[in-house]
């Protein structure tokens, strides 16, 4: 199954899903067009099982396991760079741009691919974050809020790249600093002010 979920993968970034068949995606990587149908039902089913595959891979390599044993001000801009090397993949803004374009004549796939984001990318991070207030090691009234301001701000970045196109990529340096200007934002937006020296609204503050 990965097989045929990396080359409709392939098929689908680079031809268009309005434009490409079950038939030839089985073509290509081999097996049979019954046991396609029985595992996915449609051409839809199919796609929406690579976002699923894809999403899940990129939640354990941005969500390492280490990550979250470390405070906030070690652990969030690790997150943040992680999730925005992913955003800004090539395979990664092809697929939102895949996800723009057939949206309007598939609006159940759009509808579908959103809980899957919310699963694998945001929900960790909520997670993340409100055992770091549980622990008052963060001064956070809205850990969901926070977690989906921050995939906001990576993707808006990634949009405006995709915008710029794919031809020019991003630098290090530019890297960099969008990922100071999302974690810059969370301190002075997101988190509360210190209050009598409880809790943490810094970087500086955390304990």
């Amino acid at each position: 199954m990965e097989r045929l979920l990396d080359v409709a993968a392939d098929m689908f970034l680079n031809e268009g899903f309005s434009q490409v068949s079950i038939n030839e995606i089985v073509r290509r990587a081999g097996g049979s067009l019954s046991t396609a149908y029985g595992l996915f039902g449609s051409k839809e089913g199919l796609l929406l099982a690579v976002w699923q595959h894809r999403f899940a891979q990129i939640g354990a390599e941005v969500y390492r396991s280490e990550l979250f044993a470390l405070p906030v001000e070690q652990a969030l801009p690790r997150f943040v760079r992680a999730l925005l090397d992913h955003a800004l993949a090539p395979e990664a803004l092809r697929m939102f741009r895949l996800v723009v374009a057939e949206g309007a004549s598939f609006p159940r796939l759009r509808e579908q691919v959103f809980p899957i984001v919310d699963r694998r990318l945001i929900q960790p991070l909520e997670s993340y974050l409100r055992a770091e207030a549980a622990r008052r090691r963060l001064r956070l009234t809205d850990p969901r809020h926070a977690a989906l301001r921050i995939a906001h701000l990576v993707r808006g970045e990634a949009f405006w790249c995709l915008l710029r196109g794919l031809e020019h990529p991003v630098t290090p340096a530019e890297r960099r600093r969008m990922v100071a200007e999302i974690v810059a934002i969370f301190w002075t937006v997101m988190v509360a002010a210190p209050s009598r020296g409880r809790g943490a609204g810094a970087p500086g503050a955390v304990r």
